[in-house]
């Protein structure tokens, strides 16, 4: 469940800089619900001009470009040194075809996931070896004390570009770029690494951001949009002016990256990028060699590009075989442990798990249970782990509280990776809990953030239209979502040999009828019925079909009309805190409340449900009483129980009597 967080918008105010910038209402009021409130800042948002700030704005971007054009007239080895995932990817694939077009004599090294993040003492070592006088970092290096001071002893300047948020102190490097430096006073912030490489490199070329931009936008908006960075500011103006240039790409192995997985080109958008491009990038780091994508975006060779592009998409599939295969084995042992299941952090371990998944299962795992997450792999006497967290949570202030029990950390607020003796890991796990208490007595939940209540009857193109104009969506510039409130379901159709749902629905007192999609969800997992009333989150798209433009209503999530959705996230977590933590909940549990639920039970047979969906099911009691009903119904045998993001409950025929006052929830409550 996610809880649903409305936008604030002033329709008056939006009637007003409609007037002025000469707008669609609509399009105001989805501004105006963006905080994007003056008329300038809507000028310059809406606008298709390319404006990207000085990049000699960064600190040390003109001693860093000194150093460079001196090591390329005097012909010294230059190695840039990325990292294995899709913005260190397409970072270092962009230096080092600008620096190639500048003559320089340039290497890169990315290193193995294997290897650990970010350069290290060996990889220096190691480019010594090879002659190299400079080190350029991409995506990395603002952490890299250890290295930087190993390079210095070596007589090896390093030059950092780095994104990532620094510690109190810099490395010791010969020049430091990275806009999150305290003393940086550049106005825009939230570059991924490949950005703050097209800075570096626009200061190495002195060529306009046009001329970068046709060559390299590519790369630069990729590595942006799979880095999940803000699509604002200078960001937009990159992925906007870019997204063409990806979809009916020069650059052969991306034409083939794009054929070979099957993205439609009619509807080519950032969505693309983050779920068709991305993920086939970083298979190559999580389950292959990250050296593959770098050969695929450099390849100038038709059939080398396929060839790669084949090998891409094939990690991509060992890569989501492995997941599923964590994910199944993590929520096992979940089932198998039902105290994790109501702790405030989700903690799951297992042997030699794979390095390059564990992150996305935990991110899986926060998703489904809406709590922070973190999954760890044992390897001999450590264990590996990888976090993700809820909105409004930080997972590395829950960690940081530990240091005596964890060995290494690092990260920021949603997501971390964390290292802890195995001798320690018990200590570190009971711990972390009780500091995920302590920080947040009540865990905040995944937020769904609706735009705006939208009426059925302006579900039509012209409203597809006007969202157009904001996009290229992404983060900070998420695509609309709207509310249609009570809604009524008048049928429920299977698609694709029952995968999806196409439903049916409608106002109770008027006659229009919309149709929408529910995607990978089967009859038996959708709880609900024709006749019930429904408020849905939709978002809005354009579809093709028959050469005619029509409107795609896509289900985000659906609750009961008239339950109170907040009080029941409210109740879970006291149920969750009761049963984890033992904190006394005031409830008083009569015999006719047991049997109603019993016989409601036994007439569904079955029952898959979140839990609004459970109190629509139970005549909209409150979720606390039901809870612990069914705590009592199961420890009974009366019913078989379990709870995997929704919960999942089944009669069980000719059961034996027993008295209620076996249960020892029962007695807790009667």
């Amino acid at each position: 469940m996610k809880k649903w967080v409305f936008k604030q918008a002033d329709k008056a105010l939006a009637t007003d800089l409609a007037k002025e910038c000469g707008i669609s209402g609509f399009t105001a009021l989805l501004l105006v619900s963006k905080g994007i409130c003056d008329p300038f800042e809507i000028d310059e948002f809406l606008s298709d001009e390319l404006v990207l700030q000085d990049p000699y704005s960064f600190v040390d971007m003109q001693k860093s470009v000194e150093r460079i054009n001196f090591a390329i007239e005097n012909n010294q080895k230059i190695a840039i040194f990325g990292d294995y995932d899709c913005d260190g990817i397409t970072s270092t694939v962009l230096l080092y075809s600008v620096l190639k077009e500048l003559g320089a004599c340039v290497s890169y090294r990315v290193p193995l996931r294997d290897e650990g993040y970010g350069i290290s003492v060996s990889a220096v070592g190691e480019l010594k070896e090879k002659g190299v006088q400079v080190i350029i970092t991409v995506d990395n290096g603002i952490t890299a004390f250890e290295a930087v001071d190993f390079a210095n002893k070596l007589g090896i300047d390093v030059v950092v570009t780095d994104h990532h948020l620094p510690s109190e102190k810099l490395p010791n490097a010969f020049a430091v770029i990275d806009p999150k430096r305290a003393d940086c006073p550049s106005e825009f912030k939230d570059y991924a690494g490949v950005g703050v490489a097209l800075m570096f490199c626009s200061a190495l070329c002195d060529a306009p951001f046009e001329d970068l931009i046709y060559s390299y936008g590519d790369l630069v908006a990729i590595g942006t949009i799979a880095d999940v960075m803000p699509i604002l500011n200078d960001n937009r103006g990159i992925v906007k002016h870019s997204l063409e240039l990806i979809k009916n790409s020069s650059r052969l192995g991306l034409k083939a990256l794009v054929e070979e997985s099957g993205l439609k080109k009619d509807s080519f958008n950032t969505s693309s990028v983050s779920f068709g491009i991305a993920p086939r990038i970083n298979a190559a780091g999580r389950v292959l060699d990250p050296n593959i994508a770098i050969d695929l975006l450099l390849s100038t060779d038709e059939e080398q590009s396929k060839d790669l592009a084949k090998k891409l998409c094939e990690a991509n599939i060992k890569r989501q075989q492995l997941e599923k295969d964590i994910l199944k084995q993590a929520e096992e042992k979940l089932s198998a442990d039902n105290s994790m299941i109501n702790a405030p952090v989700i903690i799951v371990s297992g042997e030699n798990w794979h390095s390059g998944v564990i992150g996305i299962v935990a991110a899986r795992l926060c998703e489904t249970f809406s709590r922070p997450a973190i999954v760890f792999s044992f390897d001999g006497e450590m264990a590996h782990g990888s976090a993700r967290s809820v909105d409004n949570a930080s997972i590395y202030n829950i960690i940081a509280e530990n240091p005596e029990f964890v060995d290494s950390f690092g990260g920021h607020s949603s997501a971390a990776g964390i290292s802890v003796k195995k001798e320690n890991f018990k200590k570190a796990v009971v711990n972390i809990e009780n500091s995920a208490k302590k920080l947040y007595p009540e865990m905040p939940f995944n937020q769904l953030e609706i735009t705006c209540k939208l009426n059925p009857k302006n579900v039509d193109i012209n409203t597809v239209y006007a969202q157009k104009v904001l996009m290229p969506f992404g983060e900070k510039n998420e695509q609309p979502i709207y509310a249609l409130c009570d809604m009524v379901i008048k049928s429920i159709t299977e698609l694709s040999g029952g995968k999806h749902l196409k439903i049916a629905v409608s106002r109770q007192d008027e006659e229009k009828t919309l149709e929408v999609m529910k995607f990978f969800t089967t009859m038996s997992e959708f709880a609900y019925k024709t006749g019930d009333r429904v408020d849905i989150a939709v978002t809005l798209e354009s579809s093709i079909f028959n050469g005619i433009e029509r409107v795609s209503v896509i289900v985000k999530d659906i609750k009961p009309f008239g339950v109170d959705a907040d009080k029941t996230l409210k109740e879970l977590r006291k149920y969750q805190n009761f049963k984890y933590f033992g904190e006394d909940i005031e409830l008083k549990i009569e015999r006719q409340n047991i049997v109603d639920v019993y016989l409601k039970i036994r007439n569904l047979k079955k029952i898959t449900a979140n839990e609004t969906e459970l109190l629509l099911l139970f005549g909209k009691t409150d979720f606390l009483r039901l809870r612990v009903i069914l705590d009592i119904l199961f420890e009974l045998d009366f019913i078989k129980f379990s709870y995997s993001g929704n919960y999942n409950i089944e009669y069980i025929e000719n059961v034996k009597k027993k008295d209620l006052t076996e249960s020892s929830v029962y007695n807790l409550f009667c």
